[in-house]
């Protein structure tokens, strides 16, 4: 139980801390971060463009499943120059990427959370609430009100920030009330033992007496 736990909360700190980074970049260093953001992208997919068309000349030329490469790469790299030059795009992508991760994210974390309801523990509460809140702040990102906005990218950046803080603390009280359920679990355990024990011990002493008495 104890492995499951931890390879529940480390992936999510690490994903809450880039989610975190990158928030704070899109707030203090907008242009920078989206011009980074589109050369890496656009580089990827230039990438895959030309191993495509390498991939084309390298093969036989007649056959129809190598002629897609290069169509497929010729398009590929248009699009990540295309990527490199229009950093905008980047910037309109971005929330509605985010918010779909933020929002399966949170439902799962809110599906977990009624694990400690099954248990009565007190960290129901804050671990639905938190999930509940990054819920919302994916919503906001995937239907983004603020299209217009003259600081759009430094509004995303903050709502990332939120979210990224709302899930660090979420993993914080999941760990917790794991380690509580755990502790309660296992106290349960050994009292069912001792009560088996008590129970298996008093009937052999009733046979005991059944065989003393004959």
């Amino acid at each position: 139980m104890k492995i499951e736990v931890k390879k529940t909360i480390w992936p999510s700190l690490i994903s809450s801390a880039v989610v975190l980074i990158l928030g704070l970049l899109l707030f203090f260093k907008s242009a920078a971060t989206l011009m980074g953001i589109s050369y890496i992208i656009g580089g990827i997919i230039i990438a895959m463009g030309v191993l495509a068309i390498i991939k084309f000349i390298s093969n036989d030329h007649g056959e129809i499943s190598n002629q897609v490469n290069i169509v497929y790469g010729i398009l590929s790299i248009i699009a990540g120059i295309y990527f490199i030059e229009k950093p905008d795009i980047i910037g309109s992508i971005i929330p509605l990427f985010m918010g779909v991760v933020i929002i399966i994210s949170s439902s799962l974390k809110i599906r977990q959370s009624f694990d400690f309801k099954n248990v009565n523990s007190s960290y129901f509460f804050w671990s639905f609430l938190t999930s509940l809140l990054s819920l919302i702040c994916g919503v906001i990102l995937l239907f983004n009100p603020f299209k217009g906005a003259v600081l759009i990218t430094r509004i995303i950046g903050i709502f990332l920030v939120i979210y990224a803080v709302l899930d660090i603390c979420n993993a914080i009280i999941f760990q917790k009330g794991s380690s509580l359920s755990i502790k309660v679990q296992t106290d349960t355990k050994q009292k069912s033992k001792r009560d088996k024990k008590t129970k298996d011990a008093k009937i052999i002493r009733e046979v005991k007496k059944e065989e003393d008495s004959e």
